[in-house]
């Protein structure tokens, strides 16, 4: 109560200043010319004005903190409105969409939507959480909208995924939980051995891989996720709501990051932190960079000690072996998809 009555006491100075600020400005308007006297009043008057609102806000600096908190949730009841919106004007691309893989009851009537990522951590962690709601509701119907957004491998994980549900659809659920569910990253190559293991051949993946409506299926959901302002996986769509983390798995307001350069600088392109750690402006993300490379190197698999010294390296001088040069650390491994790509041009 203290508190609110002091805002009021200087909201009313505030306001008692503009109006003296108001009347002699009205009365600068009317007359031609006015003494020094009267300029100087009126400076020194402003400046009365900003030397209260200034001590006011360094004695009292939790009230910004209110200001940024009411801004954020405006911001937030503003794209939550926006969100229904989106939905209501696109319920079949966003509910039943011939794209999308379909789980549990088709004809159930409530409906879950997942926009996933093959190589999403939580998304994996969410994998057993999706087989529980399946398991205990035999009404409920899960969407799969595949959002491939952490780099290459992911893209291309996808769309063997793709052209596997339309070579072999039921058989598609298997093939997502041993996808998603299985240890390392997804690849074309992880996700291809996994096809072939239940029964497609490589040949008709790749034709299925190369069809347009494929690509569609992508451009729609990444234009359905930029309407709804999903930046991240896993997201849910519930409703007329836009649910990120619904199984609460991730840290914060559900924004997370991998340890990956390339998802740094899509959550950068996207404004992802600002929003995240509720602040404005950009923020310097040298030292997450900076972590993210010694991952990175720490991740790198180490020397062999057959490459220190050559098979074929000729004697010492004095006939003894010839000794190892000093050990430097392994350079960073390239990205699978990098490797990919050179591979396939080859």
């Amino acid at each position: 109560m203290a508190k609110v009555a002091l805002i009021g006491v200087a909201a009313g100075l505030i306001g008692l200043g503009a109006l003296a600020l108001g009347y002699q400005a009205g009365r600068s308007a009317t007359v031609v010319s006015l003494p020094d006297e009267t300029e100087v009043a009126a400076i020194t008057d402003r400046a009365e004005i900003e030397g209260i609102v200034r001590n006011y806000l360094i004695n009292n600096p939790e009230v910004m903190l209110e200001v940024q908190t009411a801004l954020n949730d405006k911001q937030e009841a503003a794209q939550r409105e926006a969100s229904v919106k989106v939905i209501s004007e696109n319920k079949d691309r966003i509910f039943n969409s011939s794209g999308d893989a379909v789980f549990g009851n088709p004809k159930g009537d409530v409906t879950i939507v997942e926009f996933f990522d093959y190589n999403c951590g939580y998304c994996k962690r969410a994998l057993p959480d999706m087989d529980a709601l399946l398991s205990s509701d035999p009404n409920l119907r899960f969407v799969m909208k595949e959002f491939p957004i952490l780099g290459a491998d992911s893209t291309r994980a996808h769309m063997v995924a793709r052209a596997f549900k339309a070579v072999m659809p039921e058989k598609y659920l298997e093939f997502h939980r041993d996808l998603l569910g299985g240890e390392g990253r997804a690849t074309e190559a992880s996700a291809m051995a996994i096809a072939v293991k239940l029964g497609a051949t490589e040949a008709q993946i790749r034709e299925k891989m190369t069809a347009p409506e494929i690509t569609q299926n992508f451009r729609d959901t990444y234009e359905l996720a930029n309407s709804l302002n999903i930046t991240g996986t896993p997201s849910y769509v519930v409703g007329s709501e836009v649910v990120p983390d619904a199984p609460r798995r991730m840290p914060g307001r559900g924004a997370h990051l991998h340890p990956e350069l390339e998802c740094l600088d899509l959550a950068e392109r996207r404004r992802a932190f600002p929003r995240a750690l509720r602040t404005v402006g950009p923020l310097d993300v040298a030292r997450v960079r900076s972590c993210i490379e010694r991952h990175a190197l720490a991740q790198a698999p180490p020397a062999r000690q057959d490459d220190a010294v050559p098979h074929d390296a000729p004697p010492a001088p004095d006939g003894t072996a010839p000794s190892a040069p000093p050990e430097t650390p392994a350079p960073p491994r390239a990205p699978q998809w990098r490797q990919g790509s050179r591979s396939r041009q080859r």
